[in-house]
């Protein structure tokens, strides 16, 4: 679920929570706050979610330690300007801040990159650029609306190879991408790719302009851009495409579709692409059903015309559909050349009265080779999806000690709440770990060999609706993972949100407009809490786990120094011993923190945290506000380095802007605007 009005934070709590903030924030003496620093002995840069390709959230540095974090100090602090017209109300930064040579490059959901001096806080160089223009030859139901906002770290990149200089890339809501030049801020190139137009390439859907992502490959110059859909019976094919973008203009490479043809005209689709997968695999709760392994009988009844694509559709609308993952960026082995995405949900959510079968591949992560296009292997998290359990946030790609040998491991949680271990090169099972801290309401795995399940129209079926439901439609995971090479765990943030779910009729029953999703109520109980789990790469089995009560977890983790930064929805950036959960420091920053942190060595050779701070999700987790980037680093009194913020923002400044953010947050509370967008009946999306 991407833009269900629906918050994991109530507003009883968070108007507790601002409130508190306001007032430790007011007394704070300014003069506790220090700007001396520790400098670093290499240059330490956080590019693309760091660890390129891999996902780790991990930076392998000696200055930022159990001991230091403990007194971390504000170096700066850069208030985001609210969003413009025609973008009220798409605030904030929407993803980690990229880090290279001293630079922070940041993204707001109103199309502005700012490129930021990581010692001051200084603006270098800043560029808009306009996107109220439908130019894709597509429909897109919400182009102009204003909204780049739903991004989570897999639109804006960092490349050094491509053209022979140093760029920052960022795919705009309509598709259009720009490369612009990292040191002086200039537009290189812009161009926007072909997609399927409707009645063509077997799409009888519509794309939206919300959460477009990609992934680059700077060594091969070629960058693979996934489509986003609907949730609802107008939701469009789900393709991937690849540009070579060593040169300019770029030129198209390949399309590839995740699903069949929508028009029913390749009932066998699933099953070709069985035959020609390395691998091919469905989860059934308990394990992995091997398609390839299944007799031809069975595998037939199982994926003939799956989706019921030549049964319901009408040569004119699809009324299911499924596109890439919105949340979190893809990996890539670059020996392999082998790129790992992940699918959406199935649309329409909730109700699947004519989507039957597995529904391959939503809620799957796929293996593509990144130069041909060809589906390597598939892996099926959920088949026939009634909870909206997309297979969206990072997937881990590292390697372990497993029966003596030393195996690549591909991790990666899915919105199901299970955190899944898959072999990179076959998308074979190795493990799996169901969180028992999620009190699963509801929302247990179908099994696709069975017809009946297959069949099911809603979860709680044949009850009627409303249904209870936990995880909710946001998922048990909601965020990105890091993982640590020196403990070698991998971290997960899940949580619960008990949820009721009224089932309402989608086309093409009679009566029933194109576009709708399958539900109209989305209650949130007041039993939201997350538990980090510390999991190991190589048996998948917990190793520790952390209780945060009231609240629900949104965005990511950060990894270093023996250290785990959980940033939390309720203000807090609480600092955990990553080898065993104990907490080490809570720092109170005031607002709600939805993204992870980035790290990395600024002018000075100072180590440096950057935190965005505020809200881009529409009131969905929390309070809309446009928020700020602050800088911390740990503070020492000897060697003295002293940071300077002639040219940044002072901590004075600073705090005073957090207290207005909060305010005018605690005010629009108040005014009962988060609450109006919760009761509107159905998403945007």
């Amino acid at each position: 679920m991407r833009i269900y009005l629906h918050t994991l934070v109530h507003e009883r709590m968070k108007a507790r929570i601002f409130i508190t903030a306001i007032l430790i924030s007011a007394i704070i003496p300014m003069s506790t706050i220090s700007l001396i620093g520790i400098a670093a002995t290499t240059q330490v840069n956080w590019s693309t979610n760091a660890n390129y390709g891999l996902n780790w959230n991990y930076i392998n540095q000696s200055v930022i330690t159990q001991s230091s974090v403990k007194q971390l100090t504000l170096q700066w602090a850069f208030p985001t300007p609210a969003a413009p017209d025609p973008y009220a109300g798409h605030e904030g930064v929407c993803c980690t801040p990229l880090i290279e040579n001293g630079v922070a490059y940041m993204l707001t959901n109103y199309h502005h990159v700012y490129a930021l001096d990581l010692a001051t806080g200084a603006i270098l160089w800043q560029s808009q650029f306009e996107v109220n223009v439908n130019n894709t030859g597509i429909f897109l139901p919400f182009s102009n609306s204003g909204a780049a906002g739903h991004y989570h770290n897999q639109n804006m990149f960092y490349s050094t190879h491509v053209l022979g200089r140093p760029l920052i890339w960022v795919i705009s809501d309509n598709y259009t991408v720009y490369a612009f030049d990292a040191n002086l801020g200039t537009l290189v190139l812009s161009f926007t790719p072909k997609l399927p137009l409707h009645g063509q390439d077997g799409n009888l859907g519509h794309y939206d302009d919300l959460t477009p992502v990609g992934f680059l490959d700077d060594q091969r110059g070629i960058l693979v851009i996934g489509t986003s859909v609907s949730e609802g019976t107008d939701a469009g094919r789900g393709f991937l495409i690849a540009y070579n973008v060593n040169q300019n203009p770029p030129s198209l490479m390949w399309m590839t579709p995740v699903i069949p043809p929508q028009d029913g005209s390749n009932p066998n689709w699933d099953l070709q692409q069985v035959q020609s997968m390395v691998g091919a695999w469905i989860f059934n709760g308990t394990g992995a059903v091997n398609l390839k392994a299944l007799p031809t009988s069975v595998l037939n009844a199982t994926l003939y015309d799956d989706w019921g694509f030549a049964k319901y559709s009408n040569s004119t609308n699809s009324f299911a559909g499924a596109g890439l993952s919105w949340g979190g960026p893809w990996a890539e082995n670059q020996s392999s050349g082998l790129l790992y995405v992940g699918t959406t949900n199935e649309s329409p959510d909730f109700n699947a009265t004519f989507r039957p079968g597995p529904d391959l591949w939503g809620d799957s992560e796929l293996a593509v080779n990144i130069q041909t296009g060809a589906l390597v292997w598939g892996f099926q998290s959920w088949p026939h999806d009634l909870q909206d359990y997309d297979c969206s946030w990072a997937a881990v790609l590292t390697t372990a000690q497993i029966n003596g040998a030393n195996q690549g491991v591909l991790v990666k949680g899915c919105k199901d709440g299970i955190v899944y271990g898959l072999n990179p090169s076959t998308g074979a099972l190795l493990w799996f770990f169901n969180p028992p801290s999620i009190a699963r309401q509801d929302a247990s795995a179908l099994n696709p060999l069975s017809s009946a399940d297959m069949h099911k129209p809603y979860s709680c079926y044949p009850k009627p609706s409303p249904c209870p439901q936990n995880p909710s439609g946001t998922g048990g995971i909601e965020s990105d993972p890091a993982y640590d090479p020196q403990t070698g765990l991998v971290y997960y943030g899940t949580y619960n949100s008990p949820s009721s779910i009224g089932i309402e009729a989608v086309a093409p029953t009679p009566g029933v407009p194109l576009g709708t999703f399958g539900a109209n109520t989305f209650g949130t109980e007041a039993n939201d809490n997350t538990t980090i789990w510390a999991i190991n790469v190589a048996t998948g089995k917990p190793v520790w786990s952390y209780f945060v009560p009231n609240v629900g977890f949104r965005g990511g983790m950060t990894a270093t120094g023996n250290l785990l930064l959980v940033p939390l929805l309720n203000g807090y950036l609480n600092i955990l011993n990553a080898n065993n959960g104990s907490v080490i420091a809570q720092q109170l920053i005031g607002g709600p923190l939805e993204q992870q942190p980035s790290i990395g060595t600024d002018s000075n050779g100072h180590m440096v945290i950057v935190q965005p701070v505020g809200s881009d999700n529409l009131g969905l987790f929390s309070a809309v506000v446009p928020g700020d980037v602050i800088a911390l680093t740990p503070a020492v009194t000897t060697p003295p380095q002293v940071v300077t913020t002639t040219q940044g923002i002072s901590p004075t400044l600073f705090y005073g802007v957090v207290v207005v953010a909060i305010i005018l947050a605690v005010i629009a509370i108040a005014l009962g605007t988060v609450g109006r967008r919760r009761s509107t009946p159905k998403p945007t999306s």
